[in-house]
């Protein structure tokens, strides 16, 4: 009895906007989403860039430009596949809804 007074006496106004919320966050989390996917993109690209200017017999390399253009794409490589593990919370926390 108590707990139906209690309800009773809450401002349904005071919830109103919930579902605006929800909507703002689930927009934020697409936005953040999008925007990793977009880095992946963009670091592929470039690592794509480096490996055939790497792999290109045609372009003279010294040693240590192929040491840099090698280490440039490890690089790229690392930051692709932390980009891939930022991507996956997300993708497990839709699995469970």
């Amino acid at each position: 009895e108590r707990f139906i007074e209690r309800v009773q006496t809450i401002d349904p106004n005071r919830f109103s906007d919930w579902e605006d919320r929800v909507d703002q966050q689930r927009q934020q989390k697409e936005r953040l989403e999008q925007t990793i996917k977009d880095q992946i993109a963009e670091a592929r690209d470039k690592r794509q860039g480096v490996l055939a200017v790497l792999t290109n017999p045609k372009i003279p390399k010294t040693e240590q430009m192929q040491i840099d253009l090698a280490t440039q794409c490890a690089g790229l490589e690392a930051k692709i596949a932390k980009l891939q593990k930022d991507l996956q919370p997300s993708e497990e926390e839709d699995d469970e809804c």
